[in-house]
């Protein structure tokens, strides 16, 4: 997940990007080309259902290992 989140929000569009690294999620977030970080799917899943119904633009990076994948 590099400039995606950015690229997506800018065109109005809600993004879910997942990474493995939580570091790399925060640095896109403290950089402003992430908006929020997620921990768990439904999490995720929540706040992309809030946007579409606000019509609001935002990304968001899940972060996911094999330990947490199910």
């Amino acid at each position: 997940m590099a400039a995606q989140p950015l690229a997506a929000t800018l065109n109005g569009a809600v993004f879910l990007g997942i990474d493995v690294d939580p570091a790399r999620i925060e640095r896109r977030v403290a950089t402003g080309y992430c908006d929020r970080v997620a921990s768990t799917l439904d999490e995720a899943l929540d706040i992309c259902e809030d946007a579409i119904e606000q019509k609001r633009a935002i990304s968001i990076g899940l972060v996911v290992t094999a330990l947490n994948a199910s």
